[in-house]
C-alpha cells in the first residue's frame, strides 16, 4: 500500500473575501496620505481634538466629508452595531442551516458563534476590567475615559482601529457560517448578509481613508482576521 500523502492546506472560501478587504484598507490609507484634504490620522475632522487632559478646541472643525464624520448613517447604524447585525443574521440562518442535521452539528455551529462573540467581547467591551483594546493604551484607562467624556481625542498610546477589527471579524464570520454553506432556500438571509458585508467593505475603506495611522490599521486588521485564521483556516480547534 503506497504511503499516504499529508493533506495539503487549502485556502477557505472566506480568504477570497479577506483579500479585497485588505486591499480596501491599503487603498484607503494611501489616499489618506496623498490627499491634502484627508490629513493623516485625523480620526474625524468633525471631532474636536484634545490632549489626555481633555482640553478640547473651542470650535470643532467642519467635516471635510460626510464619510469623515463618525455620525454618518452607515457608521451609526451598520458599523457600530456590526455584531448585533451579525447575531441577527446568524440566528436567522440557524434553523435553515441545521434543520435536517443532528443536534451535534447545531451545537458546533452555536459553539463557533459563542467563541466569536467572546473574542469580540474581550477585545472591545470588557476583559476583567477594561477591554483588551483599552489595555493596549500606554496611559491609564481612567484618563482615557475622562478625555472621551469631554469630547476630546485621545493622544498617546496605540489606538487599535476598532472598525478594522469589528468589520473584518464580522464579515469573515458571516461568510463562513451563512454565505459559505448557502442554499437558495434562504435567499433572503443570503442577500441580507451579502448586502451587509458590502456596506462594511465601504466603511472599512472610509476608516482607512479618514481615520487612524498605519500601525493602528495594521493591528486592527490583524486582530480582526485572527479568529477566522485560527478557527477556520488553520482549524486549531476541532469544530
Amino acid at each position: 500500500m503506497p504511503p499516504q500523502r499529508p493533506p495539503t492546506a487549502r485556502l477557505r472560501p472566506a480568504a477570497f473575501l479577506l483579500a479585497p478587504l485588505l486591499v480596501l484598507v491599503v487603498v484607503g490609507f494611501i489616499y489618506n496620505t496623498r490627499s491634502a484634504n484627508t490629513p493623516f490620522n485625523t480620526h474625524s475632522a468633525s471631532v474636536p481634538i484634545a490632549t489626555a487632559e481633555a482640553q478640547p478646541l473651542a470650535q470643532p472643525l467642519p467635516a471635510i466629508s460626510l464619510w469623515a464624520s463618525k455620525r454618518n448613517p452607515l457608521n451609526m447604524y451598520f458599523a457600530k452595531l456590526a455584531w448585533a447585525w451579525t447575531t441577527a443574521l446568524f440566528v436567522a440562518a440557524l434553523p435553515l442551516r441545521n434543520g435536517s442535521r443532528p443536534a451535534a452539528a447545531t451545537a458546533r455551529y452555536a459553539a463557533r458563534y459563542v467563541l466569536a462573540t467572546l473574542y469580540w467581547f474581550l477585545m472591545t467591551q470588557w476583559c476583567f476590567g477594561p477591554s483588551l483594546f483599552d489595555r493596549f493604551f500606554r496611559l491609564a484607562p481612567s484618563s482615557m475615559q475622562v478625555c472621551r467624556s469631554a469630547g476630546g481625542r485621545w493622544l498617546g498610546g496605540h489606538d487599535i482601529s476598532g472598525h478594522c477589527f469589528l468589520l473584518i471579524h464580522s464579515a469573515l464570520f458571516l461568510f463562513e457560517e451563512v454565505l459559505g454553506p448557502c442554499c437558495y432556500a434562504r435567499w433572503g438571509v443570503v442577500a441580507a448578509t451579502a448586502g451587509l458585508i458590502a456596506i462594511w467593505a465601504c466603511m472599512l475603506y472610509c476608516t482607512a481613508k479618514y481615520f487612524h495611522g498605519p500601525w493602528e490599521l495594521i493591528s486592527g486588521t490583524l486582530l480582526g482576521s485572527a479568529y477566522w485564521v485560527s478557527l477556520y483556516q488553520f482549524q486549531l480547534l476541532a469544530f
